[in-house]
């Protein structure tokens, strides 16, 4: 998988897909990710408390397309985790060791570097070791979960402050010089710099390309899929605080989208100071293999700066990053599961909860769904972008399906609508019914990208429909086989459907 990573890099630099500034990227995917923020805002704060997308779409179309829309979510989040376990690895773990041993002169850990990104054994005990740690903070209760998830966050985020500070300061000229002091005792090179983008070059790496709006729209579709998760918080907001209110939705998604946008200026910051042309030579292959292979900010900050104890700081802001994002989208399963054993289509034992309010059995299902699809992205996966391509399209079916239930909402369930605070119109057109066809016009955009540019690895697209076909046959067997069960103890499961769980 290490080494996919390198490739899948390579192959975005030859392919001229560094070609955008921030500023045109914002414009072009802001509008794609709104649609689904707004849509899943909008219909969480009309229905509060309330399971997230399984409660809005059972209650709006069908329950049948409610346990469809739970299951690809659920299966998402299960290939999200490993995703985000496979960065921690081999986007961390990996080139944190090695420029540590770099700047500290301490071989032994560039050598442990080297042997986790080419040893899959390795990469699959730590990645399930931070799988773990996330899930034993999730389990260990809300109030916990809160402090390891905010604690870290601002920990990783000063990181990335600290990282883009250096880079606007020192300039360009400045990064050249001290990069090459950094690197001259192991390349034996003097201009470093400069022979990483001579290699990169001569291995076919376009690194000044011409814009190229083709060549951009792949681009696009890799922002806007990552910036589509900007939902999350509002998907959250209904289980926070006034959660119905349309204010609070508004202030979740404003909040994504400004977090989104800060990163975009970093990265705008970062190319233009460290150079856009030795960012794309780097992550192109053309970095000396004695530097190992990341061209990341806490890599390049620690190798201008030169010290032991701020490279240790700079890499355990971004190392630490990664277990508090497995333990925000392990938040996900358990609350679909409370759902179903809400509705009596799951156990109830699956939805018990200890004195402190843990849902055990439900947190341990989820960390033994998300160890299953780490082994098969570790062991089985091409590349390290299929892995989120993957859970981006499984993902999709639900957006779709928030998309179809926003648009129906306000016909379907009028009185409901009328009653909540999303019932806003704009020209005599609910607003609801705008961010749906957003939403499902993003994710349509995203499906015919995604399997268009080879880019994302989807050559074999049997594979896809399988997963995606087997999560949407498991949410309707599960749904079919709950209601005869049901309906066989003389329950009748379509009655808990025509109600709104209460807040």
């Amino acid at each position: 998988m290490a080494t996919s990573v390198t490739g899948t890099s390579a192959q975005a630099a030859e392919s001229g897909m560094f070609v955008r500034n921030a500023t045109g990227l914002v414009r072009e995917v802001i509008p794609l990710a709104l649609g689904v923020v707004y849509a899943f805002g909008f219909m969480t704060a009309a229905m509060p408390r309330s399971g997230g997308d399984y409660v809005i779409v059972s209650r709006t179309l069908h329950p049948a397309l409610g346990t469809i829309s739970a299951s690809c979510i659920s299966l998402s989040s299960f290939l999200s985790i490993a995703f985000e376990a496979v960065a921690f690895v081999t986007l961390a773990i990996v080139p944190g060791l090695i420029v540590v041993g770099l700047v500290s002169g301490h071989n032994k850990l560039v050598s442990w570097g080297h042997t986790v990104a080419v040893s899959h054994n390795w990469q699959f005990g730590l990645g399930c070791a931070g799988i773990i740690v996330a899930g034993i903070a999730v389990g260990a209760g809300w109030t916990w979960a809160k402090r390891f998830m905010f604690t870290l966050l601002g920990f990783s985020l000063l990181g990335l402050v600290v990282a883009t500070l250096i880079a606007w300061f020192a300039g360009k000229h400045t990064f050249i010089g001290h990069f090459n002091s950094f690197a001259q005792p192991y390349t034996h090179n003097p201009d470093t710099y400069h022979a990483t983008i001579a290699a990169a070059q001569k291995n076919g790496v376009n690194v000044h390309p011409a814009f190229s709006f083709v060549k951009t729209i792949p681009v696009i579709a890799v922002i806007a899929g990552i910036s589509i998760y900007a939902y999350w918080s509002t998907f959250f907001a209904g289980e926070l605080r006034q959660g119905n209110s349309l204010k609070t939705a508004n202030r979740m998604g404003a909040a994504s989208i400004s977090i989104l946008v800060s990163v975009i200026v970093f990265v705008a910051i970062f190319f233009h100071s460290f150079g856009k042309d030795f960012l794309t030579a780097a992550n192109g292959g053309g970095l000396p293999s004695e530097l190992g292979s990341s061209a990341a900010y806490f890599f390049l900050s620690a190798a201008f700066v030169n010290n032991t104890a701020f490279a240790v700081f700079m890499v355990l802001t971004f190392i630490l990053f990664w277990p508090v994002i497995i333990a925000e989208t392990a938040l996900q399963p358990p609350r679909t599961m409370f759902a179903w054993s809400f509705d009596g289509i799951m156990p109830k034992a699956v939805a018990g909860v200890t004195r402190r309010g843990v849902p055990l059995i439900a947190t341990v299902i989820t960390i033994a769904g998300s160890i299953a699809a780490y082994a098969w992205a570790v062991y089985i996966a091409k590349n390290f972008f299929q892995v989120i391509v993957y859970a981006t399209l499984a993902q999709l079916i639900t957006h779709v399906l928030i998309g179809a239930s926003a648009i129906a909402f306000p016909y379907r369930r009028k009185a409901l609508y009328q009653a909540s605070v999303s019932a806003k119109e704009v020209g005599g057109i609910p607003l609801t019914v705008i961010a749906g066809i957003g939403a499902i016009l993003t994710s349509v955009f995203l499906y015919w990208a995604f399997f268009h540019y080879p880019f994302f690895g989807l050559q074999a697209k049997q594979n896809i429909i399988y997963w995606v076909g087997g999560a949407v046959l498991f949410g309707l067997l599960w749904y079919v086989g709950a209601r005869y069960i049901r309906r066989q103890e003389g329950v009748n499961i379509d009655r808990v459907y025509a109600e709104i769980p209460p807040e």
